[in-house]
């Protein structure tokens, strides 16, 4: 089934051990244009603002809810890099 990203963009992301904060974006890969990685706004969380999550880590989004669970728990999530602009999107590492 298709679905419109713009649909899950806002929505509330929650790991294994509590809420951690809103869906903002997703990366792309350019070469299979398949979505590597979810861009998540954990400023309610932490201090950062946006941390990129794999989406091997996301499970399937609840569509008409706006809920988005993952695999990782909190601290996982923290781990994660930070979203930087000023590197090339090959530069991203994902937490897992």
């Amino acid at each position: 089934m298709l679905h419109d990203l713009e649909t899950l963009t806002g929505s509330d992301v929650i790991a294994t051990d509590g809420e951690i904060g809103k869906v903002s974006d997703f990366l792309f890969d350019d070469q299979s244009w398949t979505i590597c990685s979810l861009v998540v706004d954990v400023t309610n969380w932490l201090t950062r603002r946006d941390v990129v999550l794999a989406m091997t880590a996301v499970e399937h989004p609840h569509w008409t809810k706006k809920i988005v669970h993952l695999h990782l728990t909190k601290e996982q999530v923290r781990n994660s890099p930070d979203v930087d602009t000023e590197k090339p999107v090959s530069r991203f590492t994902p937490a897992h």
